[in-house]
């Protein structure tokens, strides 16, 4: 099973958003570090385009946390 997860950070009043990819439990791939987008939907259409194009597949579940 492929898991996404989109988290929302929030500090001065901004909000910020990255996402993680599982698989199985163990945590694949994540943006932070890297990058933070500026909104979920953002965040999200990056993380299925990783999921595309690395894994070969569409994630099974994507949560927004």
């Amino acid at each position: 099973m492929i898991e996404v997860f989109v988290e929302r950070w929030s500090r001065d009043g901004r909000a910020r958003h990255p996402w993680s990819v599982w698989m199985d439990g163990k945590q694949l791939a994540s943006s932070h570090g890297r990058r933070e987008y500026d909104s979920a939907d953002e965040a999200e259409a990056d993380a299925r385009r990783f999921c595309a194009e690395i894994l070969n597949r569409a994630p099974d579940r994507i949560d927004r946390l």
